[in-house]
């Protein structure tokens, strides 16, 4: 076996138990699909002044789930660990690929954005989010350079959401750094 499989092995050999298999069923599942995120967004969209955050994390959400979902998982196609060493899962198996894991990615969207603009939310959801992202590994659904690639995928999307809210800002003739855009 390699270091991720024994990190995987390491963890369900010394910390499984009746009380960890719940709660990180209930972690893992509370993010499925990036719904709760998506949710968040649109509560952030309704205010006024708290909009162009919203808009942005929409914007980073849909932009990992492109780059994770729609490229990366087809295209590496690694099978999930279970499968690979068939254990058996305490949550309903994914019919998608393993790398990179998109809790990985919605979780590291949302916790960025958040630190940049609400620091104190922002510490308590990046407990959230390595809670997560380690339930992902406890329930044999990833390895951890899933995680790792998860992590990368949700910071460039972030990257990338801020960049083109920048330029649409730019565009339609708002003041930047002090300067009247045409």
């Amino acid at each position: 076996m390699d270091w991720e499989s024994d990190v995987l092995f390491w963890i369900r050999d010394n910390l499984t138990c009746g009380f960890m298999d719940s709660l990180m069923s209930a972690v893992s599942l509370l993010c499925t699909a990036d719904i709760v995120w998506f949710i968040l967004a649109a509560v952030l969209t309704y205010r006024k002044d708290t909009r162009r955050i919203g808009v942005t994390m929409m914007l980073a959400l849909v932009i990992s789930i492109v780059i994770c979902n729609g490229i990366l998982k087809p295209t590496v196609a690694r099978i999930r660990p279970y499968d690979e060493f068939g254990v058996s899962l305490i949550i309903p198996a994914s019919t998608e690929f393993s790398f990179p894991s998109g809790h990985a990615t919605g979780v590291t969207v949302v916790t960025a954005i958040l630190l940049k603009h609400f620091r104190g939310w922002g510490y308590l959801m990046s407990i959230f989010a390595i809670s997560v992202m380690f339930s992902r590994m406890y329930l044999f659904m990833h390895y951890p350079t899933d995680i790792l690639g998860g992590i990368a995928v949700g910071m460039a999307s972030v990257a990338l959401s801020y960049a083109i809210m920048a330029y649409v800002k730019r565009r339609k003739g708002v003041v930047v750094d002090g300067m009247q855009r045409i």
